[in-house]
């Protein structure tokens, strides 16, 4: 992969990530990955792969969560080409990768809510909840517990360096959830209890 395939793949998924703020990382980047398969005419399989690969090892190089983009992408890879691709025209692989990468996209996006719906049932009144950095499924999952009325308490990392752990705090405020903010070394202290 060449620099300017390198820069078009951080520019469109900064953009991604500039137009869908609730977006996450991951997900950004399997889209962006979609769009270069979409745009990319390549021979084989093996080539696209590798090439796969060194976009996402260009994704991770950005300021986003490296392990969920990894992960993300990785997941992704497995979807779209370990099953059968049976015809022998690349062209049209490559059309059933794309293909198969919507349906992948599809699921994600669903995801989330289906999650918190699961989670619920571990939050019950009086739940004192430890919340590292930021997470939207995590997000999601003690929105809807508050909405559900459920009586509890979060304790939220600042999340040092980039102080991930504040947005959460701010989101959980904004929701009427109680939320204590700690630093990163307090996790362990005990005081009284």
């Amino acid at each position: 992969m060449d620099d300017a395939q390198k820069k078009g793949i951080l520019q469109y998924f900064n953009n991604v990530v500039r137009e869908y703020p609730d977006m996450s990382a991951a997900v950004a980047a399997i889209k962006t990955l979609l769009h270069f398969i979409e745009n990319n005419r390549l021979e084989t399989l093996a080539g696209l792969r590798a090439i796969l690969k060194d976009a996402i090892n260009t994704l991770t190089q950005t300021d986003s969560s490296v392990t969920s983009i990894s992960s993300g992408c990785e997941l992704f890879l497995r979807f779209i080409t370990l099953t059968s691709l049976e015809d022998n025209d690349f062209q049209k692989c490559q059309t059933i990768m794309v293909q198969r990468g919507n349906t992948f996209l599809e699921k994600l996006a669903s995801s989330r809510q289906k999650i918190a719906r699961q989670a619920d049932k571990f939050i019950r009144d009086g739940s004192r909840i430890l919340i590292h950095s930021h997470s939207r499924v995590v997000q999601q999952v003690i929105k809807d517990a508050a909405l559900s009325n459920k009586r509890f308490e979060v304790f939220v990392t600042e999340s040092r360096p980039n102080d991930a752990g504040l947005k959460t705090q701010e989101e959980l405020e904004a929701c009427g959830v109680p939320t204590t903010l700690v630093l990163d070394s307090a996790v362990g202290h005990r005081d009284g209890q």
